[in-house]
């Protein structure tokens, strides 16, 4: 019986696990998945990316993503900064399309810089249009 459980529970399990609908990794859209990094890379960023998908689970169909985003830092003169930008991202195929742009801001206070590692304390705020 605790077999029979295990194996239901393993197939009834395995479909529920997901991914992130954009199929993105952190290094290539930093803003979206997390605003606190916008102008943490002292100086203005432009980022630009497009990936197709093949799902071999249904047929022809591919995924194709892309996303676009601006950084612009503000450097404060007591150490802090503050970051403002924009990201667009776009991922559709036969079955959906879905787009939606961002306007992105963030202040970053810096709590301390020991040993030349500086630590900051991040207020982030963004408007997402879907």
């Amino acid at each position: 019986m605790k077999n029979l459980l295990s194996i239901l529970y393993i197939l009834f399990t395995i479909p529920a696990f997901g991914q992130y609908e954009y199929f993105a990794n952190i290094e290539q859209n930093q803003v979206y998945d997390n605003v606190s990094l916008l102008g943490s890379n002292c100086g203005p960023r432009l980022q630009a990316s497009f990936k197709t998908f093949r799902l071999s689970g249904l047929g022809n169909n591919n995924i194709n993503y892309g996303y676009l985003s601006y950084v612009q830092p503000i450097n404060l003169k007591n150490g802090n900064y503050i970051g403002i930008g924009g990201c667009m991202l776009q991922y559709y195929s036969t079955l959906f399309d879905n787009r939606s742009g961002s306007i992105l801001t963030s202040y970053n206070k810096q709590l301390s810089d020991k040993n030349g590692t500086k630590q900051f304390l991040s207020l982030d705020i963004g408007f997402t249009l879907s």
